[in-house]
């Protein structure tokens, strides 16, 4: 994005409800900067997103606690080979539990991504609303 500034429909980015309640920070890298921009959503889906993040931590901390607990309790040789198997299979673990959970700290739960300071909505009609409301300021001047 440049210096542009635009408008966000009034309207949950996530769900299209009118009744916005609270805007959700979302950030990005890119070129060596970092973009923000707060996006619009209605108390249910703040609550969801905000649940569907706690949820991933709190597994990934049990999950923590678990593996550290069967790595202490069963050592399978050196000290050194022993921490570096576990720390392998601890990642891995960690994918996999990712995966079966459909649970990931990247941000999948957020209702945009902001990258190279282009946004992208995952609400697909979101996101044409937003393209009409500024097509003027996005377009190129010669």
């Amino acid at each position: 994005m440049s210096n542009k500034t635009y408008s966000l429909p009034k309207r949950c980015c996530r769900c299209l409800s009118e009744e916005i309640s609270r805007r959700m920070k979302i950030g990005g890298w890119g070129f060596g900067t970092f973009y923000s921009i707060e996006v619009p959503v209605c108390k249910n889906c703040h609550q969801r997103i905000k649940r569907l993040g706690r949820s991933y931590y709190t597994v990934f901390s049990i999950y923590s606690l678990l593996f550290v607990l069967f790595a202490i309790t069963n050592p399978i040789g050196p000290w050194q080979f022993t921490v570096a198997v576990y720390f392998w299979l601890y990642f891995l673990g960690l994918i996999v539990l990712s995966f079966i959970l459909n649970l990931t700290p990247l941000g999948k739960h957020k209702p945009a991504t902001l990258r190279f300071g282009r946004i992208k909505f995952r609400n697909r009609q979101y996101e044409q609303l937003f393209l009409d409301m500024n097509r003027e300021k996005m377009m190129f001047k010669e």
